[in-house]
C-alpha cells in the first residue's frame, strides 16, 4: 500500500470542512493582525528600538501561526502515521496505536479544528488531529492496521 496524505481542514490553504471557520484560524489571523498593527504604529513613532522589537514580535507572532496553518498535514504509510504541524513532527508506528476516539478538546494539538480525533499510542502517549475527511482517514488507518496485524501473524 502506498503513502496517502490526509490534510488538516484548512480554509486558508484551500481546504474546507463544511464551511466551518475554525477557531484556530481566527486566533492565528487575529494575532497576525495585532502584531502587524503594532509594527505599523512603531514605524510611525520612528523609534529604532520600537521598530526592532515590534518587527521581531510580528515575525514570531504572525509567522508561526501562519506556518502552522499552512503546513499541517497527516501522512499514512504502511507502518506509520506522520504528523506535521509547522516545526512540530511526530512519527507514530501504526502498530502502537491503542485507541482512536472523537473529541472536541480545545487543548493545543496538531489539529486545525475542534472536530478532532484523539489517537492514543505507545505508553500513555496521545495526539489530537483533525483530518479533513475523518471517515476516510479512519478507513485508511484501519486497513493499514489490519494489514500490519496480518503480516505479524504470518
Amino acid at each position: 500500500m502506498d503513502e496517502s496524505r490526509i490534510s488538516g481542514g484548512c480554509i486558508i490553504c484551500g481546504l474546507q470542512r463544511d464551511g466551518e471557520l475554525m477557531y484556530t484560524h481566527a486566533v492565528a489571523l487575529g494575532s497576525a493582525a495585532v502584531c502587524l498593527v503594532a509594527f505599523a504604529l512603531a514605524v510611525r513613532t520612528g523609534s529604532a528600538l520600537a521598530i526592532i522589537l515590534t518587527l521581531s514580535a510580528a515575525i514570531f507572532g504572525a509567522g508561526l501561526p501562519l506556518w502552522l496553518l499552512a503546513s499541517t498535514n497527516y501522512t499514512l504509510s504502511d507502518s506509520k502515521l506522520f504528523v506535521k504541524c509547522g516545526p512540530f513532527k511526530r512519527d507514530i508506528p501504526i502498530a502502537q496505536i491503542t485507541s482512536i476516539k472523537a473529541t472536541s478538546s480545545p487543548l493545543s494539538s496538531a489539529a486545525l479544528s475542534t472536530d478532532r480525533l484523539q489517537i492514543d499510542y505507545g505508553r500513555g502517549q496521545s495526539i489530537m488531529i483533525s483530518p479533513k475527511d475523518k471517515e476516510e482517514f479512519l478507513r485508511d488507518l484501519e486497513t493499514r492496521r489490519a494489514i500490519g496485524a496480518h503480516n505479524t501473524n504470518i
